[in-house]
């Protein structure tokens, strides 16, 4: 495949600087791409943010900015200008500008009062790391992936100074490694880089001058983070330790131990650590302590540094894992070492900070300290969420609060409000039904702690007052966290769409959302129609028909796969595209399933309307489906790809025999199987026509082929337009027409006769992930795997 690297996402839509409510609550036919009838879905959320008084939220799109009213819930206006990925959100302390940023490496100002666009910032660098707009009301500060900051006054739209660490990189043994930098702009508008040194200091710059203020010098025991001598470890119990001969502490059995200094004194921060357990690769006695990763508190009065030990080899590096140090950036005191696996986030007032464990005897834990008297104040326990408020003087935590891939809640969590300044907990809030149904993508408490704001992955927001534990406010936005299914009634008139949680239908001649939407909490792998409208829905648990007309569930199975073994592999490509294969097919004429055992290497397949299962195919690779599959209507031919194989070929399998009937080689002659061979190819995509006798077959190598499945023989190959990877491929209802979709979100449609294409649209972002005709062959539908957003084209007459 020809890969080619970007800088810059597909343009979907025109330059517009305002739409009115009225226009962005039905923005289904707004500045649609060329072919497209329609756009349906608000997209996917990006970010949000909350205006510092907590009485507007504003909502970061795949197509926009929309901002809302907190206590209505009322969408005031949806601003655009780039309908690139929007990335960061700030909002000024005043709540009247919004800046965000999109992925064309442009940062955008507005007037929120009258919905303004005030200035556009360019920046020819890397792309934004963090906005914030100054205290001054004045000035907005970038910073980019190459610790950058750039000054900008809002108010005149000029670009006051920027400013660069000076940190050059490390040639070590052969060697070049770069060092760690992190920036702040501090309460005062100072700025300051911290640059990490290959001997484990600290270097603090003046980051306006660059001239040296101090270095960091670690008081960590490194005995307590790496062994030095042979490595005897029994049931994670040491039987042998050699520790370097100026140690001053010796380790004795016992459950947990102190962080303690290399003079053998205690940290003031503290946190009881798991009994050594040691890399299984051995390390020299000597090597290079190399910091990884640096990380300001938010007023740059602390900083957190994570570290490596090192060895330098003529391939690169080998080692483990070092000390999470915490650091008071006034004073130059190291306040604590800690487990690298610890996770250190600070109040904005930098008063208070919390340590959490991802890992060892306390993972899922949750330790709150007092950095002005250096006391722990409070511990939670099963912790999957901690933020603070903006004036620091509140902690929002989210404890349990588990979900499988389906959005089915595995453990109900509940939400606390802690006052750090009190030490005591305010109020705790427990989620309604509808709040569980599906995960939460993203909480946020306002900069006074007084509001409380949970989104959920389908768009819902739930609104709480923290001071009391009741919901205040609820409203749906209308956004959906992704669409994975799509398809036809046989009429044409209703488009369904699943995703995670409930059944979408959408009717195709006026474009509105239907009343009698399907409610349910599962995710869906697909969606078929049969002739008489009954809609089955499919995900590796259950296979659930519904009458659309009411919206009722007419029948259930469960799906008797092993859920846990489920699933195919991703592949990932030069160009920085990524497919990830389901593992499972469905075929629904005859309620076909056919998934991948990947623990057991072999695919099973099972009718879902008897649950019984109907074969099993087994063997050696690459003789099993490692990527793509595909079922014929009929579900009795199974096509199979082998993503690591070593053959270019695709493989057919009888599903009442499971016996191999064929084995398709892609190879054009023998020069083209040997660098096959060597380069293995990758089969992404694989689509039975309507009939089951045509087998359409997307590969890397900007190509797809085409196979008569009766005859075994190829047909012909269409040298295709895409420059990206084919991740997806349909065919029209008659077959006729073949669609075939890209991980940039390119689609293609092409004459299956004669080989011809016909058109390509261009409205997705990334991975087009699901491609569906309309009966009549007048009419596509597409989603891309990261836009939520749904493109309806109208398909031209051959």
């Amino acid at each position: 495949m020809r890969t080619k690297l970007c800088t810059v996402l597909l343009t979907l839509l025109l330059s517009v600087q305002l739409f009115p409510i009225s226009f962005a609550q039905d923005n289904n036919r707004w500045s649609l791409p060329d072919g497209a009838k329609a756009r349906l879905g608000k997209g996917k959320i990006i970010n949000m943010q909350l205006s510092p008084d907590g009485s507007r939220l504003a909502v970061a799109s795949t197509i926009g900015v929309n901002i809302y009213d907190i206590n209505t819930g009322e969408e005031t206006v949806l601003l655009t200008k780039d309908t690139d990925l929007v990335g960061l959100l700030a909002i000024s302390q005043d709540g009247s500008k919004l800046a965000y940023t999109s992925g064309e490496k442009k940062c955008y100002i507005w007037n929120v009062e009258n919905s303004k666009l005030l200035f556009t910032f360019n920046t020819s660098e890397t792309s934004y790391k963090s906005i914030l707009f100054l205290s001054d009301g004045k000035t907005l500060v970038s910073r980019n992936w190459e610790n950058t900051f750039s000054y900008w006054d809002i108010t005149t739209g000029e670009l006051l100074d920027t400013f660069s660490p000076k940190a050059s990189q490390i040639k070590i043994k052969g060697r070049v490694w770069s060092r760690a930098v992190d920036g702040v702009v501090t309460n005062n508008n100072s700025l300051i880089y911290v640059i990490g040194n290959h001997d484990g200091t600290i270097s603090i710059q003046n980051g306006k001058t660059n001239q040296h203020i101090r270095t960091l010098v670690p008081k960590t025991n490194n005995a307590l983070f790496y062994k030095v001598g042979k490595k005897e470890l029994v049931r994670g119990k040491v039987e042998i330790v050699q520790f370097p001969p100026d140690a001053k502490v010796k380790l004795v059995e016992k459950p947990h131990l102190l962080n303690i200094r290399d003079d053998g004194t205690p940290f003031p921060i503290q946190y009881k650590m798991d009994q050594m357990r040691f890399s299984p690769e051995q390390l020299s006695k000597d090597p290079i302590k190399w910091v990884t990763n640096l990380k300001f508190s938010p007023d740059g009065k602390f900083l957190v540094s994570k570290c490596s030990y090192k060895t330098p080899r003529w391939d690169g590096t080998s080692g483990t894992g070092g000390p999470t140090e915490l650091w008071d950036i006034e004073t130059g005191e190291q306040l604590a070492a800690l487990p690298w696996w610890t996770d250190v986030e600070f109040s904005s007032d930098s008063k208070t900070l919390t340590v959490i464990s991802d890992r060892g005897f306390d993972k899922g834990k949750c330790h709150i300290w007092d950095l002005v008297d250096r006391h722990q104040i409070a511990s939670f326990e099963s912790i999957s969420t901690v933020k603070y408020s903006g004036d620091g003087k509140k902690l929002f935590v989210r404890k349990g609060g588990s979900y499988d891939r389906t959005g089915k809640v595995k453990e109900k969590g509940n939400y606390t409000i802690w006052d750090t300044v009190s030490h005591s907990e305010v109020a705790s809030h427990i989620p309604s039904e509808g709040e569980m149904q599906v995960p939460a993508q993203h909480q946020m408490i306002s900069h006074n702690g007084k509001v409380l704001v949970s989104m959920t992955v389908n768009g819902s927001v739930y609104v709480w007052d923290t001071s009391k534990e009741t919901q205040s406010n609820e409203f749906k936005t209308g956004y959906i966290w992704e669409f994975t299914a799509l398809a036809f009634t046989p009429d044409g008139k209703i488009l369904a769409s699943g995703g995670a949680g409930n059944i979408h239908l959408w009717d195709t001649d006026n474009l509105a959302k239907r009343e009698n939407n399907i409610k349910r909490k599962e995710g869906i792998d697909r969606i078929t129609f049969d002739n008489n409208n009954i809609l089955t829905a499919v995900n590796p648990i259950s296979t659930v028909q519904y009458d659309v007309t009411t919206g009722q569930q007419i029948a259930a199975n469960a799906n008797p796969i092993n859920f846990g073994s489920l699933g195919g592999p991703s592949v990932g490509f030069d160009d920085g595209t990524t497919i990830i294969f389901s593992g499972l097919t469905y075929s629904p004429k005859y309620r076909t399933l056919a998934s991948i055992d990947k623990k057991e290497n072999k695919i099973e397949i099972w009718n879902t309307e008897t649950r019984k299962k109907i074969g099993v195919l087994t063997g050696k690779a690459p003789h099993l489906a490692k990527g793509a599959m595909a079922l014929t209507p009929k579900g009795d031919i199974l096509a199979t790809s082998d993503v690591f194989g070593r053959k270019y070929e695709v493989l057919l399998w009888d599903t009442d025999t499971d016996k191999r009937i064929a084995a398709l080689d892609l190879s054009k002659n023998y020069f083209d199987n040997l660098i096959s061979r060597l380069t293995q190819p990758n089969i992404n995509a694989l689509e039975f026509d309507n009939d089951g006798k045509m087998l359409a077959v997307g590969t890397e190598k900007e190509e797809i082929q085409l196979w008569n499945a009766t005859t075994k023989k190829q047909v012909r190959i269409l040298k295709t337009k895409h420059e990206y990877a084919i991740c997806k491929l349909a065919f029209s209802p008659d077959g006729s027409i073949l669609a075939s979709g890209d991980t940039w979100g390119e689609i293609n449609l092409w004459e299956t006769t004669t080989g011809k294409h016909i058109t390509t649209y261009k409205g997705h972002k990334r991975n087009i992930n699901v491609l569906a005709f309309a009966q009549n062959n007048k009419l596509l539908a597409s989603t891309g795997l990261y836009d939520g957003t749904i493109m309806l084209w109208d398909v031209p007459t051959k």
